[in-house]
């Protein structure tokens, strides 16, 4: 997994490349307590330049939304295409996290 982050107007933008693997969950924890710490009122994680997913992926979104629901952050999964965009669809992430397109 690459990463960039880029704050503005209380939004934190988490720009995801590459693939998002098991491999990634320290690492992933880490851009999180990250964004946590600049106190903003809402992450997005921009997904267009992330290849591919797997279920550990999935399951970091799920911990991002609930760790920044805990701290009244709002949070959303934004542009995900090809084989990431079909899973999050298969996995109804949509029903749990807001997915901008």
């Amino acid at each position: 997994m690459k990463h960039e982050v880029n704050v503005a107007d209380n939004e934190v933008v988490v720009r995801l490349s590459e693939a998002l693997t098991f491999s990634d969950h320290g690492e992933f924890r880490d851009v999180l307590k990250n964004v946590i710490s600049n106190g903003g009122k809402k992450c997005v994680f921009e997904l267009s330049q992330l290849a591919s997913v797997d279920s550990a992926g999935l399951g970091m979104f799920m911990i991002a939304n609930e760790e920044l629901q805990k701290n009244s952050w709002d949070f959303a999964l934004r542009s995900p295409r090809g084989q990431v965009k079909q899973l999050l669809d298969l996995a109804k992430i949509g029903d749990v996290v807001v997915v901008e397109m």
